[in-house]
């Protein structure tokens, strides 16, 4: 018993105010990582911004060398229910970043 590894769980604090879903539709080049959109969103710090992934890939012959990527972000605060001003204003800062 002494062998096994014993690690303390931490609890993290939830909102208990309902999340608000987003999907966001880009067309970017074909060659462009996911990894590296998730690091330059990641890079706002939005603390509203709970989770986001990549929900879609679009492609055909009329986009030529691009893809249609549809990411779905997931909003929540702690302090109260997001409004649709507040997560009109994250959404712009996110299509600014990646324009």
């Amino acid at each position: 018993i002494d062998k096994l590894e014993t690690k303390l769980k931490v609890a993290t604090e939830f909102s208990k105010y309902q999340s608000s879903t987003r999907d966001l539709s880009i067309v970017i080049d074909s060659s462009v990582a996911f990894c590296d959109i998730q690091k330059a969103i990641n890079s706002l710090n939005i603390s509203e911004l709970k989770e986001f992934y990549a929900s879609d890939i679009y492609s055909d012959s009329n986009l030529k060398d691009k893809v249609s990527l549809t990411i779905r972000f997931i909003l929540q605060s702690k302090d109260g229910v997001i409004s649709e001003s507040v997560a009109n204003e994250i959404m712009d800062k996110i299509l600014q970043l990646l324009s």
